[in-house]
Formats: structure tokens, C-alpha cells, sequence
């Protein structure tokens, strides 16, 4: 496997630039957060793809975009496992954790280098918190010290602050000795439940 910096190869940049109508129309149930993909890649600090041989597997980024602090970026950002329907990538598997293995390790490397100070991972949702706890643990991410954040912070702040989709969990990397605020809006997830009680097929 090889993870290729698409913003410095313009073979793999169309490559995945191309794959974006199968993505939206894939049935994955983010799909419509890739209608902009091409323009988010473009403002990327970094954007990847995994790919083995000929073959894409996996594509996300390290994001700013001024939508966040100056001092902070999301790693992972716009994640799609190109053989999400088989289940390869699932993290069961540490064979095949390719954000853990391959991406994260490069992102957060890209991240220092470009002088932020918090790279950060978020996932919707309440129920999908404990999927995000597990980066931190050490035996899943043994080479990277993620601290899971309390509450759900919007990671729209300036766009859309009552989708109940941009409140999410977030773990924190601190790049630095520092430990910057991540300034985000922020709510309990108690306040979270009781905001979006009447609203049906939140995952």
C-alpha cells in the first residue's frame, strides 16, 4: 500500500477527482457531503489517497478552510473507504485499518509541519461516540495520543448550526506543548437529546 499527497500528483488528483459521481451516488449514507469534494480538495492542506497498486482504497484530508481557528485543522476529513460495502476497512481488522495505519500517522505529521497546533477527528452523533473513543486507546493508536473532548462541538460553525448532523464528538491531538481551545460551539449531549427529541433517524 501506498498513501500519495494527491495536491502533488496530478495523476492520482484526477483519478479521485473523477471517482467523485460514483461516491455521490455509491448509497453510502454521507454521500452528499462529497458533492463539494473537489473544491474542499483544493483547499486542503493535504488530501491522500491510499491506494494498492492501481487500485483506490481510501481518500480523506487535513482541512482548515477557514472554517476553523487558525490554529486548528481536522484530520480524516472527508473519509470514504472505497470498499466500504465489503467491510475491509472496518477497524475489527488491524490489517486493515487504514486511517489508523496508513493515514492519520501522515496527517498529523502534514498538520505540524504546516504550524497548526490541534489536528482533530469527529464522528456524529452521540451514538457514535464510542466509536471515537477507541483512538484513545494506545493498543488501537499506539503511535499518536488522541484525548476525547466532552460534549459535541459544531464542526460548522459558521453555516449550519441547527442540523443536528454538526454536532459531534471530538478527540483532539495537540500538536505542541500547548493546549489550545479548539473554539467550537459546544453543548451537552444531554442538551443535544432534548434539542432533537422530535426528530427521527438521526444516526
Amino acid at each position: 500500500m501506498k498513501l500519495i499527497n494527491i495536491l502533488e500528483n496530478d495523476y492520482w488528483r484526477q483519478r479521485v477527482i473523477n471517482s467523485i459521481p460514483d461516491i455521490i451516488n455509491s448509497g453510502h449514507h454521507n454521500a452528499k457531503n462529497y458533492i463539494d469534494l473537489e473544491n474542499r480538495i483544493s483547499k486542503s492542506v493535504c488530501f491522500t489517497v491510499l491506494v494498492d497498486d492501481d487500485k483506490m482504497l481510501a481518500i480523506n484530508g487535513v482541512f482548515n478552510g477557514g472554517i476553523f481557528a487558525s490554529h486548528v485543522v481536522r484530520v480524516a476529513d472527508r473519509t470514504y473507504y472505497y470498499n466500504w460495502k465489503s467491510g475491509l476497512a472496518s477497524s475489527v481488522n488491524k490489517e486493515t485499518r487504514y486511517s489508523t495505519n496508513h493515514i492519520i500517522p501522515y496527517h498529523i505529521n502534514a498538520a505540524k509541519e504546516a504550524g497548526y497546533k490541534i489536528g482533530f477527528i469527529s464522528m456524529q452523533t452521540p451514538k457514535k461516540r464510542n466509536m471515537l473513543t477507541r483512538f484513545t486507546d494506545p493498543n488501537y493508536s499506539p503511535n499518536i495520543k488522541f484525548e476525547l473532548l466532552d460534549g459535541l462541538y459544531n464542526t460548522t460553525p459558521n453555516t449550519n448550526l441547527e442540523s443536528p448532523r454538526s454536532w459531534q464528538n471530538i478527540v483532539v491531538n495537540y500538536l505542541t506543548n500547548e493546549r489550545p481551545d479548539i473554539q467550537l460551539p459546544r453543548i451537552e449531549i444531554a442538551e443535544y437529546y432534548e434539542r432533537y427529541k422530535d426528530i427521527k433517524g438521526i444516526r
